[in-house]
């Protein structure tokens, strides 16, 4: 990029464009389909990690996405792509470095939403954002809102409104051809696999005639699986079906502070749920493996290949930082089982060292500077081998043997321990003995969600401190949590497959997921009426004598739900916020019967409804009235909770930020209703629509009979229908924290 050159030589020039699989160079592509360029001229090449032009026969060359559009905005300068004069190529200059260092480096929705309020704010009398055409800061711009995640989770939602300009602009450009092309690398469309939408799932590395492939699914019993887990275990499962090869349940049971035998239980409900096939009678446990991995670490000792050490986890912690050796690490063999046999008495003693690996204390790879791979837990019996051992293996050097031993094939997890596949690697081939060291490592990202507490150590403290109900708790990313409020399996199958195994890390919105599971329900479930309790309007009607009972479908459009009993009375109620809209002498529609005609309506002396008189005309057009408004009979005592939940957390957390700053202590609200008689027929965790409110499905039905209904999201916003109570305002309350301190 320091090069100078000559442009009117350099737009004749004949070049060689590459780009790398994962690196597309998107504001390119556009700048020349503007000028109506082919893009095919460019190059996939595995080998380059960013985008590059060189020149032919000169070899000057360009590398980067914005550079090199720079360029193809400015051989052909009739075309305004960089301005028309040195104001607006000045204020193009200004835009793009606005994109890549501000927009680019957003990392969270709060981040976000300044930065586009000024945009907005920009663009609230212009078309474009440089001049009266179509530059290279519009394309700019476009290409890093497009590919930002949490702008696509705002425009997905009702907050769009607010930034109606920015919205405006960003449309207008995505129906633009030369965008649309670009569009369709940015958002490609999914790939159809065995009738599911999955994303482009990669081929197994390292595969023979011969192979059979065997994967592993190893979650540490020490908590109830979060949706991140069952990302880990569908894909799992997915490549042992299309290899016709075996998945492996095993417990990870390697630190018993943490373990406990419900959340094992918990974990195998969790898999049965998600339709994940295993045999339950081939679950392993890594403590099936204790006594061998105790003495492949005695072999690692006499080997030369690990070492005691009783320096402090503080000093360990900086030599490890400056590089420096253990004053251990030259101990002799003899020495060093002395102090290993200590170690396994559990003794007071014994507890202050720790066994580590001999690697490599220089490496730049903090994962091999000599590893722990054993210490000392003397104070807690193990769930299954009880007191028998009082040193326990570090997961890092006890999975690789367990791998080798149950000859998995694939190991796949997710790349935020990508660092330590190295030292996976060195374990599988250094540890004496190990028969199988053929596994091959498959990385994928892991899943991270706005709003969204997935650290189990985190939902633990939500559990302890009374905020949840439990690890079911319907605010919870746990599986259980996940059901509870009723996302179905097939949208949390479709959704993951659809993410598929790639290694790029994003951080999405969980409503993404909730939109997915309403087009999975929406023509299943069926169609009750409620009525909130609160100042509810008893409505007198003339025009029918006695109770009528009626056959409705309970979905107009799948009859295959069959029919339910609506009972129609001179007397109904209405919702409150329906009949203050009404005055006398309007016609409205009775939702499932028919027109009437309101005569008379009574209020108390603060506007509230208490009471309405209505007229039958059921010979009304219902095409020609305006309100279509839900009722039930006045005589239904079918007592319903609607039960709606925000997020746990009032601001999407950054890498330094105290999430127990940001609890929302509000996240949760409660509105009582009266259900039509046909809700009697639902059970416990069926899913209906309440019409004109929303999804919900049935958690219980209590002791008097009243049916609480938790609300299903629906992915296009937060679903606040009932209550103003729940906090949705994103308060920072880490300043009041701090002057409560002072």
């Amino acid at each position: 990029g320091k090069h100078r050159f000559d442009m009117s030589n350099q737009a004749k020039a004949r070049f060689v464009a590459r780009h790398s699989p994962d690196n597309y160079p998107y504001v390119s592509l556009i700048i020349n389909n503007l000028r109506g360029k082919d893009t095919d001229v460019w190059k996939v090449v595995k080998t380059i990690t960013v985008p590059e032009v060189q020149f032919v026969p000169s070899n000057d060359m360009l590398k980067g996405d914005f550079l090199i559009a720079k360029y193809f905005s400015r051989v052909e300068s009739e075309l305004g792509l960089y301005g028309s004069d040195a104001f607006t190529a000045t204020e193009i200059d200004s835009w793009l470095r606005f994109a890549r260092k501000d927009l680019l480096a957003v990392k969270s929705l709060e981040e976000l939403t300044p930065l586009i309020d000024d945009m907005n704010w920009h663009m609230r009398l212009r078309t474009f954002f440089s001049g009266y055409s179509i530059t290279l800061a519009d394309v700019a711009l476009w290409v890093v809102l497009s590919e930002s995640t949490y702008w696509n989770s705002l425009l997905a939602s009702n907050r769009s409104a607010s930034y109606k300009n920015l919205v405006r602009w960003f449309t207008y450009l995505s129906a633009h051809p030369a965008f649309a092309k670009v569009q369709e690398l940015l958002h490609p469309k999914k790939v159809a696999v065995k009738g599911t939408d999955e994303a482009a799932l990669e081929e197994l590395e390292g595969l023979t005639p011969n192979t059979q492939v065997c994967t592993r699914f190893p979650p540490e019993p020490s908590g109830f699986l979060h949706i991140g887990h069952g990302k880990a275990a569908f894909l799992n499962d997915y490549y042992a079906k299309k290899y016709k090869g075996k998945l492996i349940i095993r417990f990870d049971d390697t630190n018993p502070k943490k373990e406990k035998e419900e959340f094992e239980e918990a974990i195998l409900h969790d898999l049965k749920c998600m339709e994940i096939e295993f045999d339950p009678k081939a679950i392993s446990y890594t403590s099936d493996y204790f006594d061998l991995i105790l003495q492949k670490a005695t072999d690692m000792i006499t080997a030369g290949l690990a070492y005691c050490d009783c320096s402090s986890s503080a000093d360990m912690a900086e030599q490890r930082k400056a590089l420096q050796p253990s004053p251990y690490r030259d101990t002799s063999v003899e020495e060093n089982l002395k102090w290993w046999a200590l170690m396994q008495t559990g003794s007071e003693e014994g507890a202050k060292w720790s066994l580590r690996a001999k690697i490599d204390y220089k490496s730049l790879n903090g994962t091999m500077r000599d590893p722990v791979i054993y210490r000392v837990i003397s104070d807690i019996t193990h769930n299954r081998t009880g007191d028998k051992f009082k040193v326990y293996p570090i997961y890092n050097f006890s999975c690789p043997i367990v791998d080798s031993i149950e000859n998995v094939t694939h190991a796949l997890r997710s790349n935020e321990y990508h660092d330590s596949e190295v030292q996976y690697a060195w374990f599988l081939q250094n540890i004496p003995g190990l028969k199988f060291r053929g596994v091959r490592i498959k990385d994928f990202s892991r899943l991270r969600f706005t709003f969204t507490v997935m650290s189990k150590r985190k939902l633990q403290w939500f559990v302890d401190t009374g905020r949840v109900a439990g690890w079911d708790d319907p605010r919870f990313p746990t599986i259980q949590g996940l059901l509870r409020r009723g996302l179905t399996i097939e949208a949390l199958r479709k959704f993951i497959l659809s993410v598929g195994d790639s290694k790029k890390l994003t951080n999405m919105d969980i409503l993404k997921v909730w939109a997915l599971n309403k087009q999975m329900i929406d023509k299943k479930i069926a169609r009750h009426t409620c009525i909130k309790s609160d100042n509810k309007v008893l409505v007198t009607l003339t025009g029918i004598d006695a109770n009528e009972s009626v056959q409705l479908p309970r979905h107009r459009q799948n009859p295959d739900l069959g029919q339910k009993t609506v009972i129609r009375s001179n007397k109904i109620y209405l919702e409150q916020e329906d009949a203050v809209q009404l005055a006398v002498n309007d016609e409205v529609t009775l939702m499932n019967w028919g027109n009437t005609i309101i005569t008379e309506i009574i209020k108390n002396e603060d506007g509230v409804v208490t009471e309405m008189k209505a007229k039958l005309h059921l010979e009304g057009d219902f095409k020609k009235t305006k309100f279509k408004l839900t009722w039930i009979a006045a005589e239904s005592d079918v007592k319903v909770n609607l039960y709606e939940f925000g997020t746990l957390l009032t601001k999407d957390l950054g890498k330094d930020d105290d999430f127990k700053d940001f609890v929302n202590e509000e996240s949760q609200a409660i509105t009582s209703a009266v259900g039509e008689a046909s809700i009697r027929d639902l059970k416990k965790g069926q899913s209906i629509q309440f019409e004109r409110v929303g999804y919900f499905i049935l958690d219980e039905i209590t002791e008097d009979g009243t049916y609480n209904f938790f609300n299903i999201p629906d992915g296009h916003s937060n679903n606040v229908f009932l209550s103003n109570k729940i906090a949705t305002k994103k308060v920072d309350r880490s300043e009041a924290k701090k002057e409560e301190s002072k």
